[in-house]
């Protein structure tokens, strides 16, 4: 793809990424006549943009290409500095490297917020927590928070289970066990 179009659009693209990808300052250097105050939502509204999101891909790679930035060369490093951290005894830097090794390759992944905040503050049914959780994060998450508690589901949905103690009683969570759902729901 070849330049965008609009030069501005174009400006705000290689500012953006000399800015290390903050687009609110991206903003201001290419429309500084515009109020500070919105350069942030603006900012965002133009980086949906299909044709500036084609061409942020396509400037990226050729980034990547021209640096021979390659998963296989950053694993080597990785390796290389763990190597060096072994040999001059620094667990701590050993134990980065290899984090780091497990990220890029995917076997570990960092926790994202899902939802807004006080989305969970009103719930204080179950059933309502992991329909959310279900309808947020997918329904594997909610599948997986339901049996850390011990709560069986029966597609979807809550299904009433024999305590160990009093096989007559269904099963009824304390109020720590919803504090640490409704905290597990929050990650």
């Amino acid at each position: 793809m070849a330049r965008l179009s609009n030069m501005r659009h174009e400006l705000f693209l290689q500012e953006y990424l000399k800015a290390d990808f903050n687009a609110a300052e991206a903003y201001r250097r290419v429309y500084p006549q515009h109020r500070p105050n919105i350069a942030k939502v603006s900012a965002c509204r133009l980086l949906t943009q299909a044709n500036l999101q084609r061409r942020l891909r396509e400037v990226q790679a050729d980034i990547i290409q021209r640096a021979d930035i390659t998963v296989d060369r950053i694993l080597t490093e990785y390796e290389d500095a763990r190597q060096l951290a072994i040999a001059q005894e620094k667990p701590e830097a050993m134990l980065n490297a290899s984090e780091k090794k497990a990220k890029l390759v995917g076997l570990l992944v960092d926790r994202r917020e899902v939802g807004s905040a006080g989305d969970f503050d009103q719930m204080n049914d179950v059933g309502k927590i992991l329909a959310k959780v279900r309808e947020d994060a997918g329904g594997e998450a909610a599948d997986a928070l339901a049996k850390a508690f011990g709560i069986e589901l029966v597609s979807g949905a809550l299904c009433a289970r024999k305590c160990r103690r009093n096989r007559r009683q269904a099963l009824t969570l304390t109020t720590s066990s919803q504090g640490a759902l409704h905290a597990a729901a929050r990650r």
